[in-house]
């Protein structure tokens, strides 16, 4: 990973080379950055439990609207759709699909491949508090 920064300081540019990382997580920003992005490589079989990223009143009432965008990058995987605490539909997603989640909304994982890599971008910092683990 390799910061760039403008001439006072802040950053500028941030480039990080997916297919080089064997970590299962890497976290592009510290938890209280604005937004979120982190390099996400799971194993097959590995399982995400449901959850539902909730709008909420945070930190001196300013509303969290969480977004989530996943780009995948590699790999398949069985995601489940949640709208509030309903499962939508479970869907197949693979190399060069991107799936949005909006507020109010969740999923869970079930990896089918032997890897399954994704970029998963968040509009918002890291905070626990406004994901909402579902039974299932």
């Amino acid at each position: 990973m390799k910061y760039y920064y403008h001439h006072d300081g802040l950053p500028s540019h941030l480039v990080f080379d997916t297919s080089k990382s064997e970590e299962c997580r890497v976290d592009l920003f510290d938890h209280d950055y604005p937004v979120q992005i982190s390099s996400i490589k799971l194993k097959k079989g590995t399982n995400v439990k449901p959850h539902v990223h909730t709008s909420s009143n945070l930190y001196d009432n300013i509303k969290v609207l969480p977004h989530e965008v996943w780009l995948v990058l590699s790999g398949k995987a069985n995601v489940a759709l949640y709208s509030f605490d309903k499962l939508l539909e479970i869907v197949v997603l693979s190399s060069g699909m991107i799936l949005i989640t909006f507020p109010d909304a969740g999923h869970s994982i079930s990896v089918l491949s032997d890897d399954f890599k994704f970029v998963e971008l968040k509009n918002t910092p890291y905070y626990p508090e406004s994901m909402r683990s579902l039974s299932g």
